[in-house]
């Protein structure tokens, strides 16, 4: 199993900005009216840690939530929600893409696919935090997950090799 000290810096950033990358590009897909998208934006941010409660016995994810990062990780938190959204899809397929490519040099194989699940569990979390359309949240379609949020989920496991 991966711990914080099989990865450098640079890596490591990687695996902690991955879930906020996807989680982001989910909740700029479609409008979710204000309310909608601050709880978007809230669960961008909570997700990871709240998703990580399914996968107890992964130690990367579990290093990862626990916030053993480099002070530089912590301080990206908030440049990752302040960048251009219009990148947000190509920061999150260029993110799995070399995520899939560095877990397939430093790990096993079931903790690979359970970091890559983790992921996309926090892509579907942050698309269930409202409905879409609507006014200001309100009033939206039927489903919590939109027809472009479904499909980029679908690109982005395909993405990560979990087809």
């Amino acid at each position: 199993m991966s711990s914080r000290w099989n990865y450098t810096t640079d890596e490591w950033e990687l695996l902690y900005l991955t879930p906020l990358y996807v989680g982001t590009a989910i909740a700029t897909t479609t409008r979710s009216g204000v309310l909608g998208s601050l709880r978007e934006a809230l669960t961008v941010a909570t997700g990871p840690a709240s998703v990580a409660r399914e996968y107890p016995n992964n130690e990367l994810i579990q290093a990862l939530v626990a916030r053993e990062n480099s002070p530089r990780t912590r301080d990206l938190d908030a440049e990752t929600f302040a960048r251009d959204i219009v990148s947000a899809r190509d920061r999150a397929f260029d993110a799995c893409h070399r995520i899939c490519e560095l877990l397939d040099r430093k790990t096993n194989a079931v903790e690979a696919g359970e970091y890559k699940r983790w992921v996309l569990r926090v892509a579907e979390t942050v698309a269930r935090a409202a409905r879409e359309g609507g006014f200001l949240g309100i009033g939206g379609g039927d489903s919590a997950i939109s027809e472009d949020e479904r499909h980029l989920m679908e690109s982005l496991r395909r993405e990560m090799g979990l087809c």
